[in-house]
């Protein structure tokens, strides 16, 4: 587990630094930085899994991770004369400019990749070993999983999905029974790499493509294996609970508040529903909550007191409308 997160010169991030529990929400108004304290960790887990990703070019690849034009975007007030700095204990990694259209990306002052100005690769990977296994997802729309890797699911979007869910046991029933509420069944069809869902019409069944079931039940589906799949993680979820009818966003905030596959979790929300279930359900010292601001264009980061978190579960679904009252309450 990340014991200790700093960031420094990325994006809208001059310099911040979290002291980490198990579960650590990011929540603030919009364009406040929360999505860029994900995508500094993204950025590593880009490092860790580019290799066992299929589709799409590495600046392809990478601007699934990170979003970005050109790399000078990922530096604060595109200054490149200044390092882009992630470090966690004993780990540091550094993006930095070697030349007009050159990149590296260091860890521990090892060189890892170097890239152009837009993401391509101008060097092959070099291998490293990092403590930490940083998982950033973010839901995507797709209908082909093309990854035949099983075990946990990859980052960014799942592209072993179906791999994932056939070979695990206890998620494909889970998957199963929540289908079955309304009446079908999940069908994998492994060769293509594709999802199906069937039912039953009298003497014979029909199928329907993945994408036509709700996009609630697809991201439920999709964040569902991304915890059941995974172990001694450090999982990372931008709004996970986005266009999700509120009785999923309980379950999902339940699921991850009980994980015991010893993961560690980066989450940003705006949902108050999702927020108050991991409050209610996680003990105090397995949660940090910080808020979101943004200070003549630099995110600054407050991290809410367990008296302000008692005070958030009293105002319920009230609370985002009263973030600045827990900002300098101890």
């Amino acid at each position: 587990m990340i014991k200790n997160l700093k960031i420094e010169n990325f994006k809208s991030i001059k310099s911040v630094e979290i002291d980490c529990k198990k579960i650590n929400v990011f929540i603030g108004e919009p364009n406040t930085g929360k999505s860029n304290i994900l995508e500094a960790l993204g950025l590593i887990s880009f490092v860790q899994y580019f290799g066992k990703y299929i589709g799409g070019n590495s600046s392809d690849v990478l601007k699934k991770f990170v979003r970005f034009k050109y790399i000078q975007d990922l530096f604060f007030n595109k200054d490149v004369s200044k390092e882009v700095i992630v470090s966690f204990p004993e780990e540091v990694f550094k993006i930095n400019q070697v030349s007009i259209s050159s990149f590296a990306l260091t860890f521990n002052n090892q060189n890892l990749v170097s890239f152009d100005n837009v993401g391509n690769l101008n060097s092959p990977f070099q291998q490293f070993q990092s403590k930490y296994d940083i998982k950033f997802f973010r839901y995507f729309y797709r209908i082909n999983f093309p990854s035949k890797l099983s075990g946990g699911l990859l980052p960014p979007d799942g592209e072993n999905l179906v791999e994932a869910i056939r070979t695990n046991p206890e998620l494909m029933d889970l998957i199963g029974e929540l289908l079955r509420d309304f009446g079908y069944e999940l069908l994998l069809r492994e060769t293509e790499g594709e999802i199906e869902i069937v039912r039953k019409f009298r003497a014979t069944l029909l199928s329907y493509p993945y994408n036509s079931i709700s996009d609630t039940l697809q991201r439920l589906i999709f964040y569902l294996t991304a915890i059941k799949t995974n172990k001694n993680s450090v999982l990372v979820f931008e709004e996970p609970e986005a266009h999700s009818f509120p009785y999923y966003v309980s379950s999902l905030s339940e699921i991850i508040a009980n994980d015991t596959n010893n993961n560690q979790y980066f989450i940003s929300t705006h949902n108050p529903y999702f927020l108050i279930s991991l409050l209610e359900k996680t003990a105090y010292e397995d949660i940090n909550v910080f808020i979101t601001k943004l200070e003549e264009y630099e995110t600054k980061l407050f991290k809410v007191s367990e008296k302000g978190i008692k005070e958030m579960l009293s105002l319920d679904k009230d609370l985002f409308l009263n973030l600045d009252e827990f900002i300098n309450k101890k």
